[in-house]
């Protein structure tokens, strides 16, 4: 499914952008969220299970909006300061974004001791698996969401491909995220433990920079997709043992927490990898001038290997069985 979806989605999108339907340009790839959001909500409600825990987490509003705050503070000089020129507000909203991550956190405690429910539960720190898991979901989601994005940048405004040629060439890529994941990391984790994970990390760092090299060279796009078929297999391999690992020993009363903080955390890391890696990337290319474009995509992919060489180093901490017999 996760290999269906690396296919899918980026097709529809430049399906979308080719077409521009009202004339929104870019904007109309969100117009994906419509039908597959109300799809996963009728299909929610009609055949998932009505499992609940025993013990449930009560709605946490304001603890949302402190998280919401905080996250928003951060990105959004991230985002548009390097274009603005870093005005003042860009630190202003740096530390009111670290005043907003204390009160957050003070909060869900003093909820947690009061009502015994908060977005956060603290004793799953306290698992291994879950600590080093929850690290390396934030490190794979910054280093596959900046690579992504400054990938079809590179393509389409530095090498002049189409929305649609782009889109297809994510088609050898989202195949190497199939094999990957339903394959090789379904089949290799409960006998080969985290050497599945790490290894899939320094596959994918080696076919992110590969790839950047390519489009330097301006090879073909059979090359690019080759080498992009190699980066989608290690992908695979990483990131669907990561979930399982994350929550493999957790206890069954914070199951529903432990998976929300999991895929809060991807959610995040994708976010950051996005606005930290897309500045970079635009710094050394000037702002954007397409002749620079290649040399900054290898550049921002050297840090998106890097970033994945210490995910490796870091999944090595992990138990030796990662799985319960």
């Amino acid at each position: 499914i996760g290999g269906l979806a690396a296919i899918g989605g980026p097709v529809l999108g430049g399906l979308l952008i080719e077409w521009s339907p009202l004339g929104l340009g870019w904007r109309s790839v969100f117009l994906i969220n419509l039908p597959f959001g109300m799809l996963a909500l009728v299909a929610g409600l009609t055949l998932l299970p009505p499992g609940r825990s025993g013990q449930a987490l009560r709605p946490d509003v304001p603890g949302s909006l402190l998280l919401f705050a905080a996250l928003g503070a951060l990105l959004l000089p991230l985002i548009e300061g390097r274009a603005a020129g870093w005005p003042w507000w860009t630190a202003a909203l740096g530390l009111a974004s670290i005043a907003l991550w204390w009160g957050f956190w003070r909060y869900e405690g003093r909820r947690r001791a009061r009502l015994g429910s908060a977005l956060i539960e603290p004793a799953l720190f306290s698992d291994r698996s879950f600590r080093i898991g929850l690290t390396a979901t934030m490190g794979f989601a910054i280093a596959s969401g900046g690579f992504l994005l400054t990938f079809s940048l590179t393509l389409q405004r530095g090498l002049g491909y189409t929305p649609i040629d782009v889109a297809l060439l994510h088609i050898p890529f989202g195949l190497g995220v199939m094999a990957g994941i339903s394959q090789i990391g379904r089949k290799a984790l409960p006998r080969h433990g985290r050497r599945v994970p790490i290894i899939g990390a320094i596959v994918m760092a080696a076919g992110c920079l590969a790839t950047a090299l390519a489009v330097r060279l301006a090879l073909s796009p059979a090359g690019i997709g080759a080498l992009l078929l190699v980066a989608g297999i290690g992908m695979g391999s990483l990131s669907g043992p990561l979930g399982p690992i994350t929550l493999a020993r957790v206890d069954r009363n914070h199951a529903g927490v432990a998976g929300a903080m999991h895929k809060t955390v991807q959610q995040i890391g994708g976010a950051l990898g996005t606005a930290v890696i897309a500045t970079v990337y635009f710094m050394v290319a000037a702002g954007g001038a397409g002749e620079w474009m290649p040399t900054a995509f290898l550049v921002t992919s050297g840090i998106v290997a890097f970033d994945l060489v210490l995910l490796a180093l870091l999944l090595r901490g992990l138990p030796r069985h990662l799985f319960e017999r």
